[in-house]
């Protein structure tokens, strides 16, 4: 028998909470555990809860309900109760990718200098927020995303909050 060690996420960076599911530092290695156990859907839209810089990620994801292929399953012999088509869920474009960039210095989250960092997948009010307080060249940035899945619409919220050294407001792109 084949044997693995398994990695054992650190206690103090993914804390215990009555209504969510935190992560308080950033680890490459936990991304598609993460993206799974942080994923926001409604019935309708789910996304998977990778960054939204668009990377790093195991297997980004963002899917509509009944949005699928189709293809006609094949039996050597007929039987009743045996399926007729075969069904899919397709992967739609990533509608929440955010770019942020400070002083024509991009974002990306594992070569950033984070001060602090928390993530949070809130059950009760079923939101994914994430608070980064990062340092650059251009001074520090603090900002704040919450996604949201509600009904029929998702929603977005990024909030920046600038230290005085930043003498350009950051830019942000969609897409």
């Amino acid at each position: 028998m084949i044997r693995h060690e398994r990695l054992r996420p650190p206690s103090r960076d993914y804390p215990a909470d009555e209504w969510s599911v935190v992560e308080k530092a950033f680890h490459p290695e936990f991304l598609a555990q993460l993206e799974t156990m942080l994923a926001v859907g409604n019935g309708y839209l789910g996304m998977r809860g990778g960054p939204e810089e668009g990377g790093p990620n195991a297997e980004n994801g963002t899917f509509i309900n009944g949005f699928h292929e189709t293809w006609p399953i094949v039996y050597g012999e007929d039987a009743y109760g045996f399926a007729r088509t075969g069904q899919t869920i397709c992967n739609v474009t990533d509608s929440k990718i955010i770019k942020l960039f400070v002083d024509d210095e991009p974002f990306w989250l594992p070569q950033a200098k984070l001060l602090s960092y928390d993530r949070r997948l809130n059950m009760k009010s079923g939101t994914l927020d994430r608070e980064i307080d990062r340092h650059s060249e251009a001074g520090a940035l603090e900002f704040e995303n919450r996604m949201r899945a509600i009904r029929e619409e998702a929603a977005q919220r990024l909030r920046e909050e600038l230290d005085r050294r930043v003498h350009d407001p950051p830019r942000r792109g969609f897409g």
